[in-house]
């Protein structure tokens, strides 16, 4: 009888330890990221994280030795099309960006990343004021993206990502939409953000990249976001006060490691990359894989799709499930395309953040909403969302190792009172 107690209490401790949730990550910053956890990336990490598929990040750059980024392997060869250097980051919003889509998980240091096994291409087409070169001529920008997209796909990215506000109301530029075209002909999916003007639509209509709306912790569009418009790939994601990797304060004599919560439709772009990467890795072509995510979106607004939040929310969890054999996944079906409400005009603007005021106007990193009265309510709910969802996890990570340590503790007296019970009867 002792034996088959034994038995069974070795086989209910080995499953009770295999049952605690791969989200019960050491990362110490993962709490502070309430957007991961609105997806739910942690418990899709159990499915795929992007392994082997390469990101671009076609922004101000990455500052390549930071704790939360720097592994072996992590980087591939990227390009700068400012100063014809190492593509790093004078400027912060690229690493920002990089953290979001792909910071290395389970280290425990930082953040985690929503696709933390996928590879990271630094591509520069912003400089350390998060502007381009020639700032005299908008469309250099532009055409300097466009270029970098074609280089991007051409040297192995699967995912690109661009944190830069589109033309709204009137479409991209013709060369630009090009390159996107490129990408989507080569099995790239291409990722952009929808703008940052205060709910213009997007501007885009047909062209084949996920547009990315910004929401908060309440599921609401971001005060500052842009509408999808007619994307017929619109998408939301988590976007304000998302904490992330950073680097080059500008009161900092030198880049370092660092970490901010950082607000705009840039932010929320990386969500939708990581998770493209995510299903590429799982053995899904693009189509397959912007299907899925479409597909699986939680509706928000009015039932279907529509021209503010595209076909909802961004859900990882779901995206994964039944790995590359869901029907979701198969054709290049209905859920690839849709029509939207809107057009409007608008002016052209990349697509992030920094940390308080709005950097600057024109050809610039997209600053977020300035500070009203609403907004500030608004980001005050999104850290008491954080805090109530953090706390909710983290209680029920703590809730498992308690069971854990109970039944452990449960075996080992076992076998004490064993070895006691054998010590007394050879002793009599």
């Amino acid at each position: 009888m002792g034996a088959v107690i034994r038995k069974i209490l070795a086989a209910f401790l080995l499953v009770t330890l295999i049952a605690v949730p791969a989200w019960a990550s050491n990362d110490p910053g993962l709490s502070q990221q309430w957007g991961m956890h609105k997806i739910g990336a942690p418990s899709a990490w159990q499915e795929a994280k992007g392994e082997g598929i390469v990101i671009a990040i076609i922004d101000t750059g990455i500052y390549f030795p930071h704790e939360d980024l720097n592994a072996q392997g992590k980087f591939v060869d990227g390009k700068d099309y400012i100063d014809d250097e190492p593509p790093q980051d004078q400027d912060g919003h690229g690493t920002h960006v990089a953290g979001i889509a792909a910071a290395l998980t389970g280290n425990g240091r930082g953040v985690g990343g929503v696709a933390p096994n996928a590879k990271l291409m630094s591509v520069r087409v912003l400089n350390e004021f998060g502007v381009n070169v020639t700032i005299q001529d908008p469309q250099r920008l532009f055409a300097d993206t466009a270029d970098a997209v074609r280089w991007s796909v051409d040297h192995g990215a699967r995912v690109i990502n661009m944190s830069l506000g589109p033309v709204v109301g009137s479409g991209p530029d013709p060369d630009y939409a090009s390159a996107l075209a490129y990408a989507w002909s080569k099995g790239a999916v291409p990722v952009v953000a929808a703008g940052n003007d205060h709910g213009e639509p997007s501007g885009f209509s047909n062209h084949p990249v996920l547009v990315v709306v910004a929401t908060t912790s309440s599921d609401a569009k971001a005060d500052y976001s842009n509408r999808s418009g007619d994307a017929q790939w619109g998408i939301s994601a988590p976007g304000s006060s998302i904490y992330s990797t950073y680097c080059c304060y500008l009161n900092a004599p030198n880049a370092t490691d660092g970490y901010e919560n950082l607000s705009g439709t840039s932010m929320a772009a990386p969500h939708v990359s990581g998770v493209a990467a995510a299903l590429l890795s799982m053995g899904l072509n693009n189509q397959q894989a912007v299907n899925r995510i479409l597909s699986t979106a939680r509706d928000l607004g009015p039932a279907g799709a529509d021209s503010t939040f595209g076909h909802g929310l961004l859900d990882m969890a779901k995206a994964v499930e039944g790995g590359a054999s869901s029907p979701a996944s198969s054709g290049s079906g209905s859920t690839a395309s849709g029509s939207r409400g809107s057009t409007g005009s608008g002016s052209s603007r990349p697509g992030g953040a920094q940390p308080g005021a709005a950097p600057g106007e024109g050809a610039v990193v997209e600053s977020p909403p300035t500070d009203s009265a609403p907004e500030a309510q608004e980001e005050d709910g999104t850290e008491a969302t954080v805090a109530s969802e953090a706390g909710d996890e983290q209680t029920s990570g703590i809730g498992n190792l308690i069971v854990v340590g109970i039944l452990a503790l449960i075996v080992i007296g076992y076998f004490v009172w064993q070895w006691w019970a054998k010590r007394k009867v050879s002793s009599s």
